[in-house]
């Protein structure tokens, strides 16, 4: 076990640093405005986990965000509440750019609440999967009163079924929109209709 880590810098050195099978540890608190990339690879049997020292007691606020890529890992325990991101972002995304995604890679028991913005027609979503094998499961997704899908599974162009797994989640107080873009959950894009996934 690595940590507990309480500032951005000694996370991310424990990212660089961690090793198949270990588990970084975030301390209990507020982290403001705090934006984590976590890259890194675990092994099939031994990933790496990014976890709450208490799952609920690490609170993401202001304009704090996650993008993990790389293969076998796990995001716990983190609540995202007191604050929102900018327009056309994600608060949770699977990849950390269209050539980095994450395969077999889990988020779980989780809390995204109220994480909405002053003016409702800022569209961002909640959580972007992108990749292959990766799973969203005992997580909660509560208040979103914004325009933005709360949680969107992306298909690549030729990408064969993707075999994303959703699971055991509470979507909850969702405000109704008008047209396009209030989806609770979202399979790919018109362009992909025809495809598995």
């Amino acid at each position: 076990v690595l940590g507990p880590v309480s500032t951005l810098n000694t996370l991310n050195s424990a990212i660089s640093n961690a090793d198949p099978g270990d588990t970084i540890l975030m301390a209990n608190g507020a982290w403001t405005d705090t934006v984590i990339n976590f890259k890194t690879d675990g092994l099939a049997g031994q990933p790496i986990t990014l976890r709450a020292e208490v799952d609920g007691q690490v609170r993401m606020e202001g304009t704090s965000k996650i993008k993990f890529s790389g293969d076998y890992l796990v995001v716990q325990g983190l609540h995202f509440t007191n604050g929102s991101i900018a327009d056309g972002g994600h608060v949770v995304e699977f990849r950390e750019n269209s050539s980095n995604l994450a395969n077999h890679c889990r988020l779980t028991q989780c809390a995204i609440t109220d994480y909405n913005p002053v003016d409702p027609t800022t569209n961002y979503k909640w959580v972007s999967i992108h990749g292959m094998h990766n799973r969203v499961d005992h997580c909660s997704f509560t208040g979103m009163n914004h325009i933005g899908v709360t949680l969107t599974v992306w298909l690549g162009t030729n990408a064969p079924a993707n075999h994303t797994r959703v699971d055991h989640n509470i979507f909850a107080d969702r405000t109704e929109g008008d047209g396009n873009g209030f989806e609770t959950i979202r399979i790919g894009t018109s362009t992909r209709s025809m495809q598995e996934s």
